[in-house]
């Protein structure tokens, strides 16, 4: 497995810990506060890793195939649509509140991760993978 892929998919799982923090917890406004900070300073360090160290090697796989180009460059809209609700959702709330616009949004950002999160490391992922062998 490659070092970036390795690098992601151990953060994925820490993320999804954090996600389960947020799902699971009954509001004791400790464990969220420093959960939130946490998570929010490892998902914009993600993003950027993502952008910079994994987009580049996608964009290389796919160069000479325009139908992988096309498939490749589709993920990425879709991870950066994800990424800028994220950042967005972060922005807006500095810390964590209580009422049901926050509680709401941060649902939405969970769901959306998580099913993100799965189709990456279970799909994608592996599919990376192979094509890095293939151009080997």
């Amino acid at each position: 497995m490659s070092n970036i892929i390795k690098e992601l998919i151990d953060e994925h799982n820490i993320i999804l810990k954090y996600l389960d923090i947020f799902k699971n917890t009954d509001g004791n406004s400790d464990i969220i506060k420093n959960s939130y900070f946490q998570l929010k300073s490892l998902l914009i360090k993600h993003l950027k890793k993502e952008d910079e160290k994994l987009y580049p090697l996608l964009k290389e796989i796919a160069k000479n195939d325009p139908n992988r180009s096309r498939l490749i460059d589709r993920y990425i809209d879709e991870i950066v649509a994800i990424s800028h609700e994220v950042i967005t959702f972060f922005t807006k709330y500095k810390e964590p509140e209580t009422g049901i616009n926050f509680i709401s949004g941060l649902g939405a950002i969970i769901g959306k991760l998580s099913i993100r999160i799965n189709l990456e490391n279970n799909i994608f992922f592996k599919e990376f993978e192979e094509d890095m062998k293939a151009m080997k």
